[in-house]
This record gives C-alpha cells, structure tokens and sequence, in this order.
C-alpha cells in the first residue's frame, strides 16, 4: 500500500494498492456529486447511508456486477427496510441478503482484548438510552421503524403468490377510495371457495370522475382468466366520501356520479362501512397464519405483480401516529394519514365481509357469495 492521499484538512481519502486498485474513502456528509461517475467493484457503508448516496453508489456498482456491504444498526434511514423485506422475500437467495449479529459479537475489541470488560461496556451503553424503541433496535439489531408498523404479520414471502389465471367462476370484489386533491385507489379482490382472499390487481389513478371510471374499467377487463372471458364482479365497494356532493357536477353526488360511468358494466358502487378500529383488526386476521389442511397460510394473499407494488409499499410504511414534543416516542392508537389509499380499499372490504359491529348492521351486507358450478 503507497502513501494515502490527503484533502486539504489533512484527512486520508485514498488509497493505491500495489496490485492497482484504489481505495475511496468518503463520508455520508459529502455533496452527492462526489458519489456519482464513477464505477466501483465494492462499496462497503459503515452505518447506514442517505437513500440517494446509496443510489448514486449502486450505478456505481452495476457496470462491474459490484457488491454492496451494510454494517451497522437500523436506527435511521427507514428505506433500507425495503431491502430487508426483499432479502426476505427472497430468502437470501437473490440479489439482496441479510444477517443480524450478536451484540456482543464484537464484544473482543470493545473490550480491548477483554471480553467481561467488553460486556460491561455494552451494557453501560445500553442502560444510558432512555428510548425503549432505539435500545430495542441497538440490542437487538430490530429496524427501529419496525416499532409503530401497523401489520407486523405481513411478510412477502409468506403473503406474495405468483400470478394465475383466475377462474371465471370465482367472484372478485371491486373496492374504491376516491379522494379530491391525490389519486384515486381502487383494487380487485378475488374470492376462492376455500375461503382466500386474493388481492389479484390494484391501482391508484388521477384525474375526474369520468377518467378514473374509464381506467377502472380498462383494469377490470386487463384481468386474465381461466377461459378468456371476464371476471365476474360480485359487487363493487366506496368509501363513503363518495356520497358528498360533487364539485364539477353540482345536484349530484360523487357516488351518482360514478354509477352513472360504470353501470351496468359492473354492479352500482355501494358505500363501504367505515370503522377504522374494526377494519385494521379484521385484516390483521387475514394477515395471520393458520394451520390448514393445505400447511400453514394465511386467509389474505397478494399477487406478486407490478400492480400491486403501491399496495407492498404501503403495508410496509402503514404505521401508527406518535404523540409530538417531549411525548414523541409514544404511539397514538390512530393510523398516520399516509400509505393508505389502497390498503383502505382492501381494509374497507374486511368490513364488507367481516363487520360484526359499529354502524354497519346485518341487513346492509351483500348478498351471499357464490361460486358457479362449471358443467362439463
């Protein structure tokens, strides 16, 4: 190794080996210019890095098939769970992977050579955090974002299925969140005779009433079934918003306004009930897993498709709302309004199949659902 390069403060920034290769050495304070242009074999981040050096680093990597290491604890930059739910989905199998360590697994060295000491060290460390949250996640290597996600059961290699033809004669439910200043969300849930709920396709649209219908449509007869033919719509399901008035058509409300694009190409639109306790514990029993007499598995599956990756990203960020000032840590019983228009369409037809109580009473559920025997 040659002398190392040094910047104008007098810090080592490079390195030239004698076999030819260079050794970078920058810090996640730098402008993001210095990352960019240039391609690497290895980029190893001590702790994790903002979302876009990363970004600018693994260009760097993609010419020369590089590899990216990670050392450190999850207390910041929540976007790297996103990386560890696909290295878990993939079984460490694919283009990502993960390891949890020990804490004490370093213990050696903090320790100087002593292990006890070393131990000591940690522990002291350990006791001085006041947060129960990020002493958690520096014990035990746990994403600290983990801590206020809504659906924990969720896991993309037990929930994501492969894609199938679905069988024409298997209802799908069609739910809807319209909304008057971001997208509007809608998705298809199919229904199996074993009792699965499937979440086949889902979508989040802009424009007025009669865009969003028109796409609406165009998505239901993109659904690929068994025989070719189209899927059969049981009912279709809106948050009750809809019933307001709407603003470009005024006497008429939102509901009647998209009825009047749909039907009869699909069964009128309904007002969901809206029980937001009740819709996040129904769907959380979807999420768990079960003994059945096909294994293990849960009642709500999703397939694993481009249009359903919004859906994927919010279950993964849907999270409860903290308290603020000095109370921060501590979580309120109520959902952040945000990384949830998809899965409300979803969680709005839990209540449509599950609803027991609150203002959603026994002669407003649909009519029995039933799957169309197919003659030979």
């Amino acid at each position: 190794m040659g002398t190392p390069e040094k910047n104008q403060n007098g810090v080592e920034v490079k390195y030239r080996m004698k076999n030819g290769s260079v050794l970078d050495i920058k810090s996640h304070d730098q402008d993001i210019k210095v990352f960019e242009g240039s391609d690497y074999d290895v980029v190893w981040f001590d702790e994790p890095p903002p979302q876009a050096i990363f970004q600018a680093l693994w260009r760097g990597l993609t010419d020369r098939r590089g590899i990216a290491y990670f050392t450190g604890t999850p207390i910041t930059e929540p976007w790297m769970f996103d990386l560890y739910q696909k290295a878990q989905a993939q079984g460490n199998a694919g283009m990502y992977w993960s390891q949890f360590m020990s804490i004490h697994a370093n213990v050696k060295n903090l320790g100087e050579g002593d292990i006890e000491e070393g131990k000591r060290r940690i522990h002291e460390f350990l006791d001085a955090i006041d947060d129960p949250d990020e002493r958690e996640a520096r014990e035990s290597g746990k994403f600290l974002h983990m801590k206020g996600v809504i659906f924990k059961t969720w896991n993309r290699g037990v929930h994501l299925i492969p894609p199938f033809a679905w069988p024409h004669t298997w209802p799908v439910l069609i739910s809807m969140d319209p909304h008057p200043r971001k997208p509007w969300a809608f998705s298809f849930l199919g229904l199996t005779p074993a009792g699965y709920k499937i979440l086949i396709a889902s979508y989040k649209v802009d424009g007025v009433v009669e865009e969003v219908a028109e796409a609406l449509l165009f998505a239901k007869d993109q659904i690929e079934t068994d025989t070719g033919s189209k899927i059969r719509v049981h009912s279709s399901w809106i948050d009750n918003y809809a019933s307001v008035e709407s603003m470009i058509k005024k006497g008429t409300t939102i509901l009647e306004e998209l009825n009047r694009c749909v039907s009869p190409a699909i069964p009128r639109f309904q007002p969901a009930p809206k029980n937001v306790e009740e819709k996040i514990s129904l769907f959380k029993a979807w999420l768990q897993v079960k003994n059945t007499k096909y294994g293990p598995r849960p009642t709500f599956l999703a397939f694993d498709t481009p249009e359903n990756r919004d859906f994927i990203y919010e279950i993964e960020h849907y999270v409860w709302a903290r308290m603020r000032g000095s109370k921060r840590n501590i979580l309120k019983n109520t959902p952040e309004k945000d990384n949830d228009d998809i899965l409300d369409t979803i969680m709005q037809l839990a209540l449509v199949l599950g609803s027991k109580k609150g203002e959603y009473g026994p002669e407003d559920r649909p009519k029995p659902i039933s799957y169309v025997r197919r003659h030979s």
